[in-house]
């Protein structure tokens, strides 16, 4: 009795981040609006809840796909600024939500990157950080709540126990979050100054056409986000991941867009002394973060594109007078 009374109380005391979480989770299915209706309905609902609205996206397919998707991002500047007190080395990597409209055969769907399993890794599994997320998807979802349908509750996605992620057959792009985060220019200007001029620099050129999609300065922090995508990687990634673990979707004409909350990508400009830092995430470790459903196969068919990412990130910052 004694035995089972202590496994019971052990269930009960179990950190919450040891639950399973998967990355990305439906709002709403197969609804009938088209997506720029349910995309203004979800830009209405933020704001009038108090979420800033900081980028609506029409994000890249595939050639071939007929089919729209658009990302919304959306910030909490007291979420964010919690989250950089807890760790402020990590903590601007995780500042925004992001939520995406997308259509197929089916109909428009809903769905959004969950916090919880964002902030476990980028927070290195502080559970007062996964509290803090939790409580924060709570209020994204009811900011959204008056959405026509019925609340879906699937996940799908990269599915994880906790925030650390592993290495790939024991060698690729795993470990803890902080170890990810790579310093590529650094440089004695003032952080606005830094900002303005990736901006400029990020115009959609490079193999990947990358440009700067929103801006985020956090004064107090000493640090700016620049959010950073392009349609070419978009739709090559979407191509990459096809239905993911979502196996529904396997027969869909571009099933791959339901992944494409996954973007745009941070990049992190931090005061530090007289001088800035310009960061940005290892560009394999941030694909297994959002794409590692697509499988080891897949991974090692196109080892060659995150490092193309960070090239053209790279050549970016070096036009910008930022590079190393």
């Amino acid at each position: 009795m004694k035995l089972l009374i202590s496994a019971w109380m052990l269930l009960l005391v179990l950190p919450v981040q040891a639950q399973r979480v998967d990355v990305y989770s439906y709002l709403r299915t197969d609804l009938s609006q088209p997506v720029a209706e349910v995309s203004a309905q979800i830009q209405e609902m933020a704001s009038s809840a108090g979420l800033e609205v900081q980028a609506s996206l029409e994000a890249g397919v595939p050639d071939g796909c007929s089919f729209a998707a658009e990302v919304l991002v959306l910030h909490d500047p007291d979420y964010a600024a919690s989250l950089m007190a807890m760790n402020p080395r990590t903590g601007a990597f995780a500042t925004t939500d992001r939520i995406l409209v997308f259509e197929d055969e089916r109909g428009t769907h809903v769905s959004m990157v969950d916090p919880v399993a964002v902030v476990r890794t980028v927070m290195l599994d502080l559970p007062s950080a996964t509290e803090l997320a939790r409580t924060h998807r709570s209020r994204v979802e009811a900011a959204l709540a008056a959405l026509p349908g019925d609340p879906a509750s699937k996940g799908y996605g990269p599915s994880r126990d906790r925030g650390l992620i592993g290495k790939t057959m024991g060698v690729m792009a795993g470990g803890p979050f902080d170890e990810k985060v790579q310093e590529h220019g650094r440089v004695n200007r003032t952080r606005a100054e830094v900002a303005t001029a990736l901006q400029s620099a990020l115009t959609g050129t490079g193999t990947w056409q990358l440009s700067a999609k929103y801006r985020l300065d956090y004064p107090n922090q000493g640090i700016t986000v620049l959010g950073v995508t392009g349609a070419s990687m978009e739709a090559r990634s979407f191509e990459i991941v096809k239905e993911g673990s979502d196996g529904d979707r396997g027969s869909l004409q571009c099933p791959g867009t339901a992944h494409a909350a996954a973007y745009p990508i941070e990049l992190v400009i931090r005061e530090d002394g007289d001088e800035v830092a310009i960061e940005f995430i290892d560009a394999m470790y941030r694909m297994k973060m959002f794409f590692e459903d697509a499988g080891k196969w897949a991974f090692m068919k196109n080892m060659g594109m995150p490092g193309s990412i960070a090239d053209d990130l790279k050549d970016a910052l070096s036009r910008a007078g930022a590079g190393s």
